[in-house]
């Protein structure tokens, strides 16, 4: 419909160029009308003039204004004297002149000149005439154009794209595209055809786009996580069906709000202050774990990642989200850390449990200006309890012993279970007496008898106590100040309390010290092998040596095994001692049988308890396979306390060791409570008598009666199972000659010789081939400072 206007401004715009040139044409006439008359009426007024007849002029002159535009006449001799006026001078006229000139015959003379004004305002009219009827005419003209081109312009123009528009509009309103109904062989027609094609070809791509949108929507809503989108803001724009279905919410209650605040607090801040953050400057986040309120207010596990919608520009409209239900996950994963710091036996926390808790609390109470008491303690014997009613009897022990520690704690007091029989407790807001006081009263609850099934039994316990922050800073120093003081408690008796004391640190330091020294000594090479002689007492002639390590430190000199070797067992380096030991005893013996000319000549070594393990077998085979001259020349020697731990597997290994042809002597024999008991049940070859029983035998009184008993009824068991005795100690030769009197086969002690080094022990076997000692001028004091202990 912009035609019409157009060819109305057309035909306007061609009126005006008419008109202006009807205008022109109009004007132009008048002006040559004009002149001509002019010039007619100075011919006719020049003969007058020049024969002086002014009236005739005059008269010329009145019949000017025939012209009804003419408004003033003058006439002026050649001097431009006016000799003849007519009229009166309007304001809007034009004026024209022509000089007048006489001619006769070729001679041309002028005689005056003509003046005449015409007025304007006629001619105006006169050219608005013409105007109008040239524009009229052109108006006409233009109309009948117009008219004929809209017939044309409707039929063959118009129609057809009004149809193609409406069938646009309607497009854009309807789902499918109009097609255009016109056929003609012109360029509209073909323009049509072109336009339905292109509304077919864009209506089978809509039907392909909705299609893939509605398989996209379904796997959006149908996808197994919660799938959702947000803006730059953090407003939820989308969310997927399982979203709502995990989260219980609906649709209209979520669309428009943010994620934050479907968060727990904690999850909030983390996402609007990180994670958003980092998406918007990335256009992605790593996995980010968050928990989400459901609307029932339980909580839901989820893991949240997302990757920015990024299009044109670089621009950010949308996010595309993804929530991974983790609940049963971390569930599972809660369950296992509580599994993992748990005493499975108690219920309460394991060690690493109680440490990573106990550090929290010593962290929170730092912060606070705060205060607690730690307490370790320890169940007093038992290993008894284990050993006299089986495991699941001192399972019940220990479960009544936490059940107790539960009952007796206060507000805020946590406990837990290092190992073993060591429990530890932690109570904040006690100072150093309070917690003294609470440990008392404590122990007054674990003394209470414990029905474990076969028996009901009195327990006792020992516990250390440490104070925050005085005896320690950090969870790790409080229970070390608190295990020292522990330590303290059993040494001192057992079954009491005691408080941490800087002295007991300073004690801590000599231990550590002398670890390192141990430590040392095995990387560098200290420590020596040495061997004490074991004769016949009847005849004086060694038949066998004691294996002993000595350690020679570079600076503090010879350290004796009293003080090395308690510091071994406890950190574990005993186990590396004793191979050592064992080692280099295996290395030796070959060369000290044939220096002895003796096939039975043995070398013993002693086993602590931690070296009994399913181990030993295997390298004991791997040695004798070095070259012993026979697994009988190798006496192990193994204390009571070792036989304590595991008595039936303990029994297995000797057993399997017995069977390789390898003996064990009980050593310190007649010192524990079932001496007797350990030779009837474990594969013993040989009895070893403390040195305590040889030193009381030679006292006056009950103790010497007493002892004398013990040592004749021990020499009788020997000889009825075939085990020859050692009496160990002998320092003295009425010792030697007690010993013999009673009936005793074997001795060693300083009477005999000193631990010497393993080449001295072999140049004097060599040397005598068998050594006697009968000579009490032999005999060597007794040296208080030194103890034969053994690795």
């Amino acid at each position: 419909m912009t035609v019409v206007p157009t060819i109305v401004v057309l035909n306007l715009l061609i009126s005006i160029i008419f008109g202006y040139a009807a205008y022109d044409m109009v004007k132009q006439e008048v002006h040559q009308k004009h002149w001509a008359s002019i010039r007619g009426f100075a011919s006719a007024l020049s003969d007058t003039l020049w024969h002086y007849r002014y009236d005739q002029a005059r008269l010329i002159v009145e019949g000017m204004f025939g012209n009804n535009e003419v408004i003033i006449v003058r006439v002026l001799d050649e001097t431009g004297r006016s000799i003849i006026e007519s009229g009166q001078a309007g304001p809007d006229m034009s004026r024209l002149s022509t000089p007048i000139h006489y001619t006769d015959g070729n001679r041309s003379t002028r005689v005056g000149v003509l003046e005449v004004g015409y007025s304007n305002v006629t001619l105006s009219q006169r050219l608005l005439q013409s105007v109008a009827h040239a524009m009229l005419h052109t108006s006409l003209s233009s109309l009948a154009l117009i008219f004929l081109m809209l017939t044309i312009n409707r039929r063959l123009i118009a129609e057809p794209l009004s149809r193609v528009t409406a069938a646009i509009r309607s497009s854009q309103a309807d789902t499918l595209r109009q097609r255009v109904d016109w056929d003609s062989n012109d360029e509209l027609g073909e323009l049509v055809e072109t336009f339905n094609e292109m509304q077919a070809r864009l209506d089978e791509g809509e039907r392909r786009r909705r299609q893939f949108n509605e398989r996209l929507e379904r796997l959006y809503n149908r996808t197994p996580a919660m799938l959702h989108s947000v803006d730059r803001e953090g407003t939820l724009l989308h969310v997927s069906d399982h979203w709502l279905v995990a989260t219980g919410y609906k649709r209209q209650d979520v669309i428009g709000r943010k994620l934050a605040t479907f968060l727990t607090p904690d999850s909030a801040a983390v996402y609007m202050n990180e994670t958003l953050p980092q998406f918007l400057a990335r256009g992605v986040t790593p996995e980010t774990p968050l928990r989400l309120v459901k609307y029932d207010g339980s909580t839901l596990d989820v893991v949240l990642a997302e990757t920015a919608d990024l299009r044109l520009g670089g621009k950010f409209p949308i996010s595309l989200s993804v929530m991974s239900d983790v609940s049963r996950t971390k569930s599972v994963e809660r369950e296992m850390v509580r599994l993992a710091l748990t005493d499975p036996v108690t219920g309460l926390t394991n060690r690493r449990g109680f440490v990573e808790g106990l550090e929290a609390e010593v962290t929170r109470l730092c912060r606070q200006n705060g205060r607690g008491v730690a307490l370790v303690m320890d169940l007093d014997r038992f290993k008894r309890v284990n050993d006299a009613y089986g495991h699941a009897a001192g399972d019940q022990l220990l479960i009544a012993f936490a059940r107790r520690l539960a009952e007796a704690g206060l507000g805020g007091a946590m406990a837990g279970r290092l190992g073993g029989d060591e429990f530890a407790m932690f109570i904040p807001g006690l100072d150093g007496p309070e917690g003294v006081t609470f440990a008392r009263r404590l122990l007054e609850q674990l003394r209470k008898p414990t029905d474990v099934g076969p028996a009901v039994i009195e327990s006792s316990a020992s516990i250390g106590v440490a104070c925050f922050p005085a005896d320690g800073l950090s969870g790790q120093d409080l229970l070390l100040a608190a295990d020292l003081a522990l330590y303290r408690a059993k040494e001192t008796g057992r079954n009491r309390v005691e408080r941490f004391e800087r002295r007991l640190a300073e004690a801590l330091l000599v231990r550590q010290t002398q670890e390192q020294d141990v430590r040392s000594g095995l990387a560098k090479g200290w420590f020596e092998l040495t061997i004490q002689p074991i004769v016949r007492l009847a005849t004086g002639r060694m038949v066998g040596g004691e294996a002993l390590l000595r350690l020679h430190h570079p600076t503090r000199g010879l350290v004796m095994p009293a003080e090395f070797i308690p510091v071994a067992e406890e950190t574990g380096l005993i186990e590396e001692l004793g191979r050592l030991v064992l080692r280099e005893a295996a290395r030796i013996i070959p060369a000290l049988v044939a220096a002895a000319r003796n096939p039975d000549f043995f070398v013993s070594v002693n086993l602590s308890g931690g070296q009994v393990n399913r181990d030993l077998p295997n390298l004991l085979s791997e040695l004798l396979e070095t070259g012993l001259p026979g697994p009988s020349n190798l006496v192990l020697e193994i204390m009571e306390t070792a036989l304590l731990e595991d008595a039936d597997e303990v029994n297995e290994i000797l057993s399997e060791i017995s069977r390789l042809g390898i003996r064990f002597a009980l050593d310190d024999f007649g010192t524990g409570y079932s001496s007797l008991n350990y030779v009837d049940r474990f594969p013993v070859s040989m009895i070893k008598v403390d040195r305590s029983f040889t030193r009381s035998i030679g006292q006056d009184g009950e103790q010497n009666r007493r002892t004398r008993a013990l040592m004749r009824t021990t020499v009788t068991l020997g000889r009825e199972l075939g085990l020859p005795i050692v009496a160990e100690g002998i320092e003295r030769v009425e010792e030697r000659d007690r010993m013999l009197e009673l009936g005793v086969d074997l001795g060693q002690g300083y009477l005999f010789a000193r631990p010497m080094p393993a080449r001295d022990f072999l140049e004097l076997l060599a040397a005598s081939a068998g050594y006697r000692t009968n000579d009490p001028d032999r005999s060597a004091p007794p040296d208080p400072d030194i103890e034969v202990l053994s690795a």
